[in-house]
């Protein structure tokens, strides 16, 4: 990271009660989100992963991953973040300027990790979202969602109804 900042992050899932998960599923719809920003420059602890959801490397290996060869999602699998695993955020009175991250179509968050980084060591606060429809992401059972195999993302969906969709996570 470029900036002059100590970098921290931490994911979370959040549950909307109000919408429902692209297939239908009960119980709300399923946010994941991770948050990157300027950590403590006392902080210390573990580096984050680069891939910090379990299943993700499975995920991308048994449905190849944008045609990436399996010894590229291994490393990817086994690299480490320059963010420290949940820091002690470096407090600021006037709080921080946040840039909310959105994957593109088929995408998963973490291709964008370098820039949430970078971002975060500048002094910003950056929430990525993994979108449960329209992305490459894994559920909270473990099950793999792909824009691809999702029956609900339908053409009227792709162009319509997904930006509705992600407008409404944000």
């Amino acid at each position: 990271a470029s900036g002059t900042h100590s970098i921290g992050t931490i994911v979370r899932r959040l549950v909307d009660g109000a919408r429902s998960n692209p297939a239908g599923e009960a119980g709300g719809r399923t946010l994941l989100l991770q948050f990157w920003y300027p950590a403590h420059e006392q902080a210390r602890g573990q580096l984050a992963p680069y891939l910090p959801d379990p299943g993700l490397s499975r995920a991308m290996l048994e449905q190849p991953y944008f045609d990436q060869p399996a010894d590229v999602i291994a490393a990817m699998a086994r690299l480490r973040s320059g963010a420290i695993q949940n820091a002690q955020p470096l407090a600021r009175e006037d709080g921080w300027p946040v840039i909310l991250l959105s994957h593109g179509l088929g995408m998963s968050r973490v291709n964008y990790t370098a820039f949430a980084q970078d971002w975060a060591s500048h002094g910003y606060v950056v929430v990525a979202i993994d979108h449960p429809d329209g992305g490459f992401n894994v559920s909270p059972d473990g099950e793999l969602r792909l824009s691809a195999g999702d029956p609900a993302l339908g053409e009227a969906e792709r162009s319509v109804g997904l930006a509705g969709n992600w407008a409404e996570d944000s």
